[in-house]
């Protein structure tokens, strides 16, 4: 029998999706697997933009998941979810009943510090200013397009809630996250 993700942590990148990963594999009843970001259903993302190798074949992808067995919640975070054009309808072509988690970000802090660790990785030598105005003028597939591209949420949430109804999407923000946090508690309600 193969097994499933039947939740996705998709937020924006720079937005808390590692936080929240690390938060929630410590929970016994939660799996996710030891690879964060596997990309499995990022098929139209340039995989050389992205900082881990994806994951292709459907193989690999649930060889993440075998040992979730006694789980009851099983988890993918793979933030370029949210911006492959494709990717919730690919997700729920497989897993229609998956629960969706979305982290987002204000805009402008998502965006510089995406900057920032695209500069730390050496894969950004522009200004924060140059970055900005290149992504501006062209459809940008190279990585100072995807520092504006990811965090456009309209069309990117529209997507999730199409596909798998508002009942099924969570949206979180990255402040509410860094609350919870705080307090000691990190729930996951959607």
């Amino acid at each position: 029998m193969e097994l499933w993700p039947n939740f996705f942590i998709v937020g924006a990148p720079r937005a808390g999706t590692t936080s929240l990963y690390e938060y929630l594999k410590n929970i016994p009843q939660i799996y996710l697997s030891k690879i964060k970001e596997p990309h499995y259903f990022s098929k139209n993302i340039n995989p050389n933009l992205l900082l881990s190798t994806p994951i292709r074949d459907k193989i690999s992808y649930l060889k993440l998941f075998k040992n979730a067995k006694n789980a009851t919640a099983i988890g993918d975070a793979s933030p370029s979810y949210l911006w492959d054009p494709d990717a919730a309808k690919l997700i729920y072509e497989q897993c229609p009943s998956a629960k969706i988690i979305i982290i987002l970000r204000n805009p402008i802090a998502r965006s510089f510090s995406h900057y920032l660790m695209l500069v730390g990785h050496g894969k950004e030598k522009l200004s924060f200013r140059e970055a900005i105005n290149k992504a501006k003028k062209i459809e940008s597939q190279d990585y100072s397009g995807r520092i504006l591209q990811a965090g456009l949420y309209y069309e990117q949430v529209k997507r999730y809630y199409d596909n798998f109804g508002k009942e099924n999407v969570g949206i979180w923000f990255t402040a509410d996250l860094k609350n919870k946090n705080k307090r000691g508690n990190v729930l996951l309600e959607i």
